[in-house]
């Protein structure tokens, strides 16, 4: 079997290739403490496979430029919930104009009636008292709704946040895998 089909079989097999390893580290583990020369070519070796200041520098422009474009989105949603808000409190007061119509037209309207009809006086102040427990009612939901929409907002801000974070361990991790694996593949001899 020629040394060709030996390294052909290796890179297919990753089992035979962990067991050469085991097999072969003793060995380049002495090499190492004993020979100056295979430790510097190591060096050398590894030396090569460092990811310079600008690799990283670049990684960090590529990141911030990611996470710029997140926060961004990030804005653009908060401006719209803004938008919706200013919509809201538009409604809002809308209806506080009505209602302030409704109270002054039936106040007239009491005031004009109060002396003949007693009976129609408490049925009307009825009326107006289920209104504002309606409107009250409705307010709070309101406001339910809008600070579970901006706690929503808040879980997708920290989501976003771990999402960066787990893309930075990841993209760190995979820089880490593709220096490490040709070196040690490199130093066993297995590629040049």
């Amino acid at each position: 079997m020629s040394l060709a089909s030996i390294i052909e079989e290796l890179r297919k097999d990753a089992k035979a290739r962990e067991e050469l390893i085991s097999e072969i580290m003793p060995d380049i583990m002495l090499k190492l403490a004993l020979d100056k020369d295979f430790r510097m070519s190591l060096l050398r070796a590894i030396a090569g496979e460092v990811a310079t200041k600008e690799d990283l520098k670049e990684l960090e422009r590529n990141l911030k430029e990611y996470v710029d474009k997140r926060i961004d989105d990030i804005n653009k949603r908060i401006d719209d919930i803004n938008k919706r808000m200013d919509d809201i409190n538009r409604r809002m007061d809308d209806i506080n104009k009505r209602i302030d119509d409704l109270d002054r037209s039936l106040n007239g309207r009491i005031d004009d009636l109060n002396g003949r009809i007693d009976g129609l006086d408490r049925s009307l102040n009825k009326r107006i008292d289920d209104l504002d427990r309606s409107l009250n009612k409705r307010i709070d939901d309101l406001d339910r709704s809008l600070n579970k929409r901006i706690d929503d907002l808040n879980k997708r801000i920290d989501d976003v946040n771990r999402n960066v974070r787990a893309t930075l361990i990841a993209i760190l991790m995979t820089l880490l895998a593709t220096i490490i694996v040709p070196l040690i593949l490199r130093v066993l001899g297995l590629i040049r």
